[in-house]
């Protein structure tokens, strides 16, 4: 069965949490230790800002999934 632009378009729509989750925490933690070595606090700002990047990475991925849960339920 071949795949619509649509279905191949909501694919990666749904594959970008995984990046996002990765990515974010990442980016926050290189953040954390730019600022760890500008101020000496050596890994307590790597590990926070890496810990608010997964964390804020899972929150938009649960209010997406349950956005798209309620437009799912929702009659056409």
């Amino acid at each position: 069965m071949a795949k619509t632009g649509a279905n191949i378009s909501q694919g990666i729509r749904h594959s970008t949490g995984s990046y996002e989750l990765v990515f974010s925490a990442a980016v926050l933690a290189l953040i954390g230790l730019g600022l760890d070595t500008l101020l000496g606090l050596r890994p307590v700002l790597t590990v926070t800002f890496a810990i608010l990047g997964v964390v804020g990475a899972i929150a938009s991925i649960y209010f997406r999934y349950r956005e798209a849960m309620k437009n799912q339920s929702r009659p056409r």
